[in-house]
């Protein structure tokens, strides 16, 4: 049985579909982008392209992407990084 992931653009928010070729396609997981990401004392809220809050994260802001958001926490020169859904992805060095 093959698979093929697919995304598709739907009104704003990408849909990932998880499609297998004996006709039949499943909803993995709604993927909104993130939109913005904004430093609200020792917290960092990441909001989506509609302005809605998706998840906050403690730590000090480092950067984003439309599907990624980096954080250094705990005063450390460690930076986390989160994809679109606020699941950890890695923890790697940062500058000191």
């Amino acid at each position: 049985m093959m698979q093929e992931d697919i995304a598709r653009q739907d009104g704003g928010a990408d849909i990932c579909l998880s499609a297998i070729f004996n006709n039949s396609i499943s909803i993995r997981e709604v993927c909104m982008p993130i939109g913005s990401a904004v430093q609200i004392g020792h917290k960092v809220v990441v909001y989506d392209l509609s302005g809605h809050p998706m998840f906050t994260k403690l730590g000090e802001l480092y950067g984003f992407t439309g599907r990624a958001l980096t954080v250094r926490r705990g005063g450390t020169h460690l930076l986390t990084i989160y994809d679109e859904l606020g699941r950890q992805l890695a923890t790697v060095p940062g500058p000191r």
